[in-house]
């Protein structure tokens, strides 16, 4: 009887090619893992700050800053916080917000919100002296980038 060669098993042969191509890692992937591993977390409930000034005692950061410099503007924001001063005698907080506007562009200013209590009629006419005071005393191309906003009213009863 014959016997077909394709019936017959022959031994696995191993190929020298398969057992040099033994994957090694590459030194750029070493490179990266070791990068990885430098970098810490910071501690648990601290986040990076970043660096802050002060303005008439208030706290600027970095952003607002540098926007304050580049269109010299230090000067009138220092003279926006002593109107809101004089014109909110129930001022109780003021915030500090560089705003970028998001239809027209290369137009950005800073924000003073502002916290204040009393009735609606009496927070309209402290901003109307606010408003009057700033034309008078800040020249309008550098009031136009320093906006006055209530951040909340409280309505006091």
């Amino acid at each position: 009887m014959k016997t077909n060669s394709m019936n017959k098993k022959s031994p696995s042969r191993r190929y020298p090619e398969a057992q040099e191509k033994r994957e090694t890692p590459s030194r750029v992937a070493e490179s990266a893992v070791a990068a990885y591993s430098v970098a810490k977390p910071p501690a648990l409930g601290k986040s990076p700050r970043p660096s802050a000034k002060r303005i008439d005692g208030y706290v600027v950061f970095n952003e607002i800053w540098q926007f304050l410099v580049k269109n010299d503007l230090l000067p009138h924001l220092k003279t926006a916080i002593r109107l809101t001063h004089a014109c909110f005698p129930t001022l109780r907080k003021i915030d500090f917000e560089y705003v970028i506007d998001p239809e027209v562009e290369n137009n950005s200013w800073i924000d003073l919100a502002i916290k204040v209590s009393g009735t609606v009629e009496e927070v309209l006419a402290q901003m109307n002296r606010f408003d009057d005071e700033m034309i008078k005393q800040v020249p309008i191309e550098k009031g136009a980038k320093i906006c006055l906003c209530l951040e909340k009213f409280k309505n006091a009863r």
